[in-house]
C-alpha cells in the first residue's frame, strides 16, 4: 500500500475552500479518497482509499461500551469527509469545519508522507520545520532507538 507521496508543494485556497491537488499527487490519491484531520490534529490529511480503509477497520473494532474509544472514533469520523472525485481543474472542496480545525489559510502547503498527504497553513508548517531542523539529532536519534539501529544513515 505504498503510494510514495513525497516533496513540497506551495498552494493557495480560494474563497470557496477549493484547492487544486498537485499533479505530481494525483495520480498515486485515485478517485476515492478521504479527508480529514492528521494523527497530531495539527494539519489535514488526503488518505488513499487503501489508507483510510486501515484506519476504518481499526475504528470498527471499537466497541460501544468504551466511552473513550467511542469519543475517539466520533471525533475522527466527525472531521472526515469521503471525495468521490476532483473537478474539471484537479481541485478538492476542504471543508470549513475542518479547515478551521487546522488552522487553513489561505496559503497552504502540500507535505508528501509516503502512505498520504499532509496539508498545512503555511506559516504553521514554517514554524514546524523550523522547530525541527534545530531538533534533528533528537529526531533521527528517536528514529534510531524506535525504528531501526541504522537509520542514521538515511537523508
Amino acid at each position: 500500500m505504498t503510494e510514495d507521496f513525497v516533496g513540497t508543494y506551495d498552494h493557495n485556497l480560494d474563497n470557496k475552500g477549493r484547492v487544486i491537488i498537485p499533479a505530481a499527487f494525483r495520480e498515486n490519491l485515485g478517485g476515492g479518497f478521504t479527508v480529514a484531520m492528521n494523527s497530531e490534529w495539527n494539519a489535514l490529511a488526503l488518505y488513499p482509499a487503501g489508507k483510510w480503509e486501515s484506519i476504518r477497520q481499526k475504528l470498527a473494532r471499537v466497541r460501544d461500551t468504551d466511552p473513550v474509544g467511542m469519543a475517539y472514533k466520533r471525533l475522527v469520523n466527525a472531521y472526515a469527509t469521503h471525495v468521490d472525485e476532483l473537478d474539471a481543474q484537479g481541485r478538492v472542496v476542504l471543508p470549513k469545519a475542518m479547515r478551521d480545525k487546522a488552522g487553513l489559510d489561505h496559503k497552504i502547503q502540500f507535505i508528501g508522507m509516503g502512505d498520504y498527504i499532509e496539508i498545512w497553513d503555511d506559516a504553521r508548517y514554517t514554524r514546524q520545520e523550523a522547530d525541527n531542523l534545530m531538533r534533528m539529532e533528537e529526531l533521527v536519534r528517536h528514529m534510531d532507538e524506535r525504528y531501526t539501529p541504522d537509520f542514521s544513515n538515511t537523508p
